[in-house]
This record gives structure tokens, C-alpha cells and sequence, in this order.
């Protein structure tokens, strides 16, 4: 008896003890900076470069997780290999005016930074005026 009692502490210990929560957070405290944030593109200036980078300085890999709006009109170049870990990365988006709709277009896309375990995520929102 004495020793199904102390099973069963144990098992209520353990059971409280367990936890949801992965043991590792998914971020240490660094954030994913975009510059700027809000692209403005217009016939005048028709390119523009975007610049990711980790609020720690550390180098990282990054990924397009959506783009959402007109990839028709608005181009994204990655300028470098996204796959491999640096410092910073950098886009350069394009449009054609002559592709221009009337009502103007504008493009918001979403990025996936990952540094060792930890991920980051972030957007920006291309506008054609």
C-alpha cells in the first residue's frame, strides 16, 4: 500500500509537472527589421531595394512565406541567395509603368527569418502611386 501511494504521488507530480510549451521559444528576443517597410514606387523612380536584417546583427537565412496582390505588375528579385545565412538581405522590387492599371497597384509580402532554432517573421507592402 505504502508503495502504491508514493506511485501515485510521483505520477501526479509528473503529470503537473509537463508543460505545453516547447522548451525552446521560438525567438531570442531579436526581431526581423525591414527597411523601409513601405515600398513607394512610382513612374518617376520605378526600382526600389528593400533591406532585411536582425535586430542582433546576426546572420540568417530568409524565405517569401506570400505575397499577396498584384505579382503581375509588381516584380520581387532577390539580390543573393535567400537560402544562405547573412547579415542582411536585400530585394529589389520593379514595376513597368506601362503595366500600371489606372487605380494604382500594391503587393504585401511576407518573410520567414530563421537563425539556428529560432524563427522571425515580418512584412512589407509595395506601392505603385
Amino acid at each position: 500500500m505504502k508503495y502504491l501511494f508514493i506511485t501515485l504521488a510521483l505520477l501526479l507530480v509528473g503529470v503537473g509537472g509537463c508543460s505545453d510549451e516547447p522548451s525552446t521559444p521560438t525567438t531570442d528576443g531579436s526581431t526581423l527589421i525591414i527597411q523601409p517597410d513601405t515600398l513607394r514606387l512610382s513612374a518617376a523612380d520605378s526600382s526600389k531595394t528593400l533591406d532585411l536584417v536582425l535586430s542582433c546583427g546576426c546572420n540568417f537565412t530568409v524565405a517569401i512565406t506570400s505575397m499577396m496582390g498584384d505579382t503581375n505588375v509588381i516584380n520581387c528579385d532577390p539580390m543573393g541567395n535567400m537560402g544562405e545565412k547573412h547579415a542582411m538581405h536585400s530585394l529589389r522590387f520593379t514595376y513597368s509603368p506601362s503595366l500600371l492599371p489606372p487605380s494604382g497597384s500594391s503587393l504585401t509580402v511576407n518573410f520567414l527569418a530563421t537563425k539556428s532554432t529560432y524563427t522571425y517573421t515580418n512584412r512589407a507592402v509595395i506601392v505603385v502611386q
